[in-house]
């Protein structure tokens, strides 16, 4: 019996705004993406401190670091069917957020737009220098949450992550939009309350 949802923030709950935003102001980013994702795995992993990421960004992109925050945090929009979708789950399953990013980002955005109240757990990577796909993180959660393997599901975007959370045990699902994810949990006897 499924007893917890997890899911991810960046490009499930909200648009993944970093990515958006560099592909806006790094020109041949294609060229670059290596970069770009190696230093946001250090800081969701908790390896440079964000200060230290942010430095990294301006200076490779000649911005000025106070900049790159506001910047991204404008391109960042929140899917509104997909959170009243939660708030009806939560009436039914304990619900987590398991997100790789940078603390303080993340915790601003979920206090700016009030999202705490739809969590039962809050796990962001950098906080716990853990990070998805590894299988860690993933058993982390679960034991805050106090729920087997078997009786979780974990929805993301990313195949990588999902196959990370398939090899702990937990089902998992590929997330594409709202209306394929009622489908999908249905077909696993989750629905709303």
């Amino acid at each position: 019996m499924i007893r917890a949802l997890i899911f991810d923030f960046a490009g499930v709950i909200g648009v993944d705004a970093y990515w958006i935003w560099l592909e806006e102001n790094v020109p041949n980013l294609a060229f670059q993406r290596a970069y770009f994702q190696t230093i946001a795995d250090q800081v969701d992993r908790a390896e440079i401190p964000n200060q230290e990421f942010v430095r990294l960004i301006a200076e490779r992109l000649g911005v000025n670091s106070e900049e790159v925050w506001p910047q991204i945090y404008e391109k960042l929009v929140l899917n509104k069917e997909l959170l009243a979708f939660i708030e009806q789950l939560k009436k039914k399953y304990t619900i987590a957020l398991l997100s790789n990013y940078t603390y303080e980002w993340l915790e601003e955005v979920i206090a700016r737009e009030n999202l705490a109240p739809l969590f039962d757990i809050i796990f962001i990577s950098s906080r716990y220098a853990s990070i998805k796909p590894e299988a860690d993180a993933f058993r982390r959660v679960l034991e805050r949450l106090h729920v087997a393997p078997h009786e979780a599901v974990f929805i993301d975007d990313r195949q990588i992550n999902v196959d990370g959370a398939r090899n702990v045990g937990i089902q998992a699902l590929l997330f594409t939009d709202v209306a394929q994810l009622r489908q999908d949990l249905a077909s696993l006897g989750v629905v709303a309350g």
